[in-house]
């Protein structure tokens, strides 16, 4: 028999930043004390058959903590148990708040690469989250120019040494942030151009899609406390900025 997950888990006073701020949870699936069937377990059917479907037990350990934070996180917030949160998915398969449920719950969207698990929230509007694992890549360029624009690709072939992989990785992620949070997948990446340069303000150069306005969104590198992964955030609305909670 499964025990399920711990109440509450994690802990409550999380939202507590979530009045004034996009909050983005950092989870380690390594630290975390809770078995895989465990988190299985608060799982919709469907959720736990595109678990079952990855190949390395490590996927989907964390696929399933992924989701399973997702749910406890979002059943804190609309005080719901985890297993009764009305999630759906889009067409492009982004998991979303049902929208009987979105009146009352917050924008959300969920990243993991290796030993990091991210879940962004915010009650201003719509939010990406990304992080990778950095990987030397002998063909840098290709690989950037059939994801990036012109003039990123030209930011990429600009740099030098280790900054070239790091420029290429500020621009995947930042561009797969914002992309995750319209909810267009790597289809979209030609209409978004940013700036892969090493900074903290506003790294969106333009974005060509009908009814949205570059002018409404943020898109930022993302520190993450103890891990040298490149992740990224965007998000659009108020707010008086990010903070990440270390679980």
């Amino acid at each position: 028999m499964h025990q399920g997950l711990p109440h509450p888990w994690p802990r409550e006073d999380w939202s507590d930043c979530a009045a004034d701020q996009v909050v983005v949870l950092l989870a380690r699936p390594s630290a975390v004390d809770i078995s895989t069937d465990d988190l299985l377990s608060v799982l919709s059917a469907d959720e736990q058959h595109r678990v079952a479907r990855l190949r390395r037990p490590e996927d989907r350990r964390r696929s399933a903590l992924g989701s399973a934070l997702s749910r406890s996180l979002l059943g804190q917030w609309i005080d719901l148990p985890p297993t009764a949160v009305p999630l759906a998915r889009t067409r492009e398969g982004k998991p979303i708040l049902t929208p009987a449920a979105a009146s009352s719950g917050p924008w959300f969207n969920v990243s993991h690469s290796e030993d990091v698990v991210l879940v962004a929230f915010s009650r201003f509007g719509r939010v990406g989250v990304d992080v990778e694992e950095p990987q030397p890549l002998d063909d840098l360029l290709s690989v950037a120019a059939t994801a990036f624009v012109a003039a990123e690709v030209e930011q990429v072939r600009a740099a030098t040494g280790e900054e070239q992989l790091a420029c290429f990785y500020r621009l995947w992620t930042r561009k797969e942030a914002i992309a995750k949070a319209l909810g267009i997948g790597l289809v979209g990446l030609d209409r978004i151009c940013c700036d892969g340069a090493e900074h903290e303000r506003n790294a969106l150069r333009s974005l060509t899609m009908e009814g949205e306005e570059a002018a409404a969104w943020c898109v930022r590198t993302l520190p993450l406390p103890g891990t040298p992964f490149p992740a990224a955030i965007a998000f659009e609305g108020g707010g008086s900025g990010v903070v990440v909670v270390s679980l």
